[in-house]
C-alpha cells in the first residue's frame, strides 16, 4: 500500500485506538486479498455460508468474533449479533448473579 494511504488508513481509524497495529493488520488483509484474489474486495464471501465466512475471515490475523460478526450482519446483511469482549463479559457475569452455578458435587 501507497505510504500516503497507509497514512490516510491510520489517521482514519485512530480514533478507535490502537491504529498502527490495526492498520498494519489491514494492510496485510489487502495485501493477501490483492494476491490470492487480485482485487480488494471481499465479494466472494457473499456466496459462503455463515461458517464459511467465519472461516475465511478467522484465518486473518487481528480478526476476531466480534469482527467477523460485524461483517456478517452489516456487510452480508445476515442474521449475527456482534458482542464486545467487555459486554460479553459483562453479560456472562450478570447471568451468573441471576443463575448462580450449583456448587460441585462432594468428592
Amino acid at each position: 500500500m501507497h505510504g500516503t494511504l497507509a497514512g490516510a488508513l491510520e489517521d482514519a481509524i485512530r480514533v478507535g485506538g490502537l491504529a498502527d497495529i490495526k492498520a498494519a493488520r489491514i494492510r496485510a488483509i489487502l495485501d493477501d486479498l490483492a494476491t490470492q484474489r487480485g482485487s480488494l474486495s471481499l465479494e466472494h464471501l457473499r456466496q459462503e455460508s455463515e461458517d464459511g465466512v467465519k472461516a475465511a475471515l478467522r484465518d486473518y490475523k487481528g480478526v476476531g468474533p466480534k469482527t467477523i460478526a460485524c461483517v456478517l450482519m452489516f456487510c452480508l446483511r445476515r442474521p449475527e449479533f456482534p458482542v464486545d469482549t467487555h459486554v460479553r463479559k459483562g453479560t456472562e457475569f450478570s447471568c451468573l448473579l441471576l443463575h448462580p452455578r450449583p456448587p460441585p458435587p462432594p468428592p
